[in-house]
């Protein structure tokens, strides 16, 4: 899955894809990893 990332942000409603996510993105790509409530707290803001 996260060969083929080629995008910014990346938002996860399922933890467990989150923290493969987390894991498996090198920094190098620059993509943030977010789950869904950080999502919206941000566009509160």
């Amino acid at each position: 899955m996260v060969d083929n990332v080629s995008t910014d942000l990346m938002v996860h409603i399922c933890t467990g894809c989150y923290g493969q996510a987390l894991q498996g993105l090198p920094k190098e790509k620059g993509t943030e990893v977010l789950m869904l409530p950080e999502l919206v707290e941000r566009a509160r803001h």
